[in-house]
C-alpha cells in the first residue's frame, strides 16, 4: 500500500478521486484500497471517494473541495486520469510537498508532476508483449 508507506508517521485523513465508479476497474481499485487501508493502516481515516470523470478540471474542483473540507488532509489517491487537475489544486494551496499524492498512468502530465515533486508515485500498468509460439 504505497500511500500508507509514504505517509509514514504523518497523521490525517486520505481521500480518493475516481474517474467513475461505474467503471469496474475503478470500483475494484477503491475496494482494494479500502480493504488494505482498514487492514494495514486502521489509524488513518479514509474520507471517501469522489468522482472526477477522468477530467482535469473536475479533479481540480474535487481536490480544492477536499482541501477546504479537510485542512489536515494527508494524502490523495487518484484512481483514474486527470491527475494534472489535482496537481494544480495542490500547488495553488502550497500543499504539493505536504500531501502524499499517488495516481495511475505514466503520461507526460504525471511525469511532470513526479519530476516537480507534486506526485509521489505513479502506478503504471504495462501491457504484456505478445507471446510467439513456434
Amino acid at each position: 500500500m504505497l500511500i500508507g508507506r509514504f505517509l509514514g508517521r504523518r497523521s490525517g485523513p486520505v481521500a480518493m478521486i475516481a474517474g467513475s465508479l461505474a467503471y469496474r476497474g475503478h470500483e475494484e481499485r477503491e475496494a482494494g484500497f479500502l480493504h488494505l487501508f482498514e487492514e494495514q493502516f486502521p489509524q488513518v481515516q479514509v474520507v471517501g471517494v469522489r468522482e472526477g470523470m477522468d477530467d482535469a478540471e473536475k479533479n481540480y474542483q474535487q481536490a480544492r473541495a477536499l482541501l477546504e473540507q479537510h485542512s489536515d488532509l494527508a494524502g490523495i489517491y487518484n484512481i483514474g486520469g486527470g491527475a494534472e487537475g489535482i496537481g494544480r489544486a495542490l500547488k495553488e494551496a502550497g500543499a504539493e510537498r505536504r500531501i502524499v499524492f499517488i495516481g495511475h498512468g505514466l503520461t507526460p502530465d504525471t511525469r511532470a508532476l513526479l519530476i516537480d515533486g507534486t506526485m509521489d508515485a505513479v502506478i503504471a500498468q504495462m501491457q504484456a508483449l505478445p507471446t510467439v509460439l513456434a
